[in-house]
């Protein structure tokens, strides 16, 4: 899998949490307000949550919610006792809340706490995606290029055309012991464009790790399997080890590590055997309830059985997501860079071979409706590849109308 997937499946997991900030307005939530006493309770327990002191801010907002019945205070109470992680009794009150009338905006923050919740148990996810995209197999023009140093016209293996296809994915994970600190994880994906033999697929199962199952490192062992045409392209087996850290009242509200040591086969090209280690990083910072910002690195050193075809890849990426209240959605614009430079000069061009590649992206995706019990998505995004040797350039655009089971 190459850096960019890799950035994109790390940001894909990197699901964060948008704080409530917003009061629900029933007239028991006004109670907590309206009492001197009551507000600098609750105002106490806000303060406890800052400081990370969550067993005393659950105490404080129950205490508080038994003699108010604030819809507000209950809201805070399942807030501070899912960053203590009691997710049972978390989970619990937010859906006694969301059982109110309550504005969509906090029904939407709700339903990302309680995603992250049933992560915990067994889980799957699945969706379709329609796709559009103008040159899917990345292929470059026909030109002229110099190869030992003689003139020669390339032309790709078919001619660029524009492709419309049909992706389905499907991702299951599950305890596979008591205390659910060992998982099973397994996804497919598979996408068809129109024509004979036209698709790309993956296949992927790992093992996940932790001491326990709140813990906050955990490591992750599998394997790997893409396939192109049909004819299975690489097999990567890997061992991972990641830290992702919830900090709702630091500088960060969340970052995320990944380290990991993978091993790369190519079935039909032996040239390119070798190993990766890899490091990726994405630290988010949430501005206000509607407001998310979040910022990507990406690093690996790639070796090759024929030398010259190693490589080193350094990637940086930002994003901003905000809640789009007049369209009722989640939106979200990305930009990605990754720069890749050989260790060594290309036998046929007599050059030594860097690539750089700009990835852009805008997705809409509405919180408030859904289509046959899926949640839809649009996707237009853009990318486009330079490098030193010509016929690895390229472009493409794409659009994606997705559905998925869950947000």
């Amino acid at each position: 899998m190459g850096s960019a997937e890799v950035l994109l499946s790390l940001k894909k997991g990197g699901v964060c949490l948008l704080f409530l900030c917003i009061a629900v307005t029933t007239s028991a939530s006004q109670a907590a307000a309206s009492d001197e006493p009551n507000q600098r309770q609750f105002e106490n327990g806000v303060a406890q949550m800052f400081a990370g002191r969550y067993e005393q801010a659950v105490a404080t907002f129950e205490d508080l919610y038994r003699r108010t019945g604030s819809l507000r205070v209950k809201l805070e109470w399942a807030r501070a006792a899912f960053f203590w992680k009691r997710y049972e009794l978390s989970r619990r009150l937010f859906d006694e809340v969301l059982a109110h009338s309550v504005p969509e905006v906090v029904r939407f923050n709700v339903s990302l706490y309680l995603a992250e919740i049933a992560k915990l148990g067994n889980h799957t996810d699945y969706g379709f995606s329609f796709t559009r995209d103008t040159n899917p197999f990345t292929l470059s023009k026909p030109q002229e290029v110099l190869i030992f140093g003689l003139p020669f016209r390339y032309s790709p293996p078919e001619p660029r055309r524009t492709l419309a296809g049909i992706t389905f994915y499907g991702i299951h994970s599950r305890a596979l012991n008591e205390s659910g600190n060992i998982r099973f994880i397994g996804e497919i994906t598979d996408t068809e464009y129109e024509g004979m033999d036209r698709n790309k697929s993956a296949l992927k199962v790992a093992l996940q790790f932790k001491r326990r199952v709140e813990d906050e490192v955990s490591l992750r062992v599998g394997i790997d399997h893409f396939f192109q045409r049909r004819e299975r392209l690489l097999i990567q087996r890997f061992l991972a080890a990641e830290l992702r850290r919830d900090q709702p009242f630091g500088l960060l509200d969340q970052y995320q590590l990944e380290m990991k040591l993978t091993s790369n086969r190519y079935p039909d090209f032996p040239q390119l055997d070798g190993h990766q280690r890899s490091l990726a990083a994405v630290v988010v910072k949430n501005i206000d309830a509607g407001i998310q910002l979040g910022a990507n690195l990406y690093a690996d050193t790639t070796s090759a059985t024929l030398s010259a075809q190693a490589y080193r890849t350094e990637g940086a990426g930002g994003y901003v997501r905000f809640l789009a209240a007049p369209i009722r959605s989640n939106t979200r614009i990305g930009h990605t860079r990754l720069v890749r430079t050989y260790s060594g000069v290309d036998e046929l061009f007599m050059i030594r071979r860097s690539d750089v590649r700009d990835i852009t992206s805008i997705s809409i995706k509405p919180y408030a409706w859904k289509i046959a019990d899926l949640f839809p998505a649009i996707e237009l995004g853009f990318e486009r590849s330079r490098s030193s040797i010509s016929i690895n350039t390229f472009d493409r655009a794409f659009l994606n109308f997705s559905l998925s089971k869950n947000y």
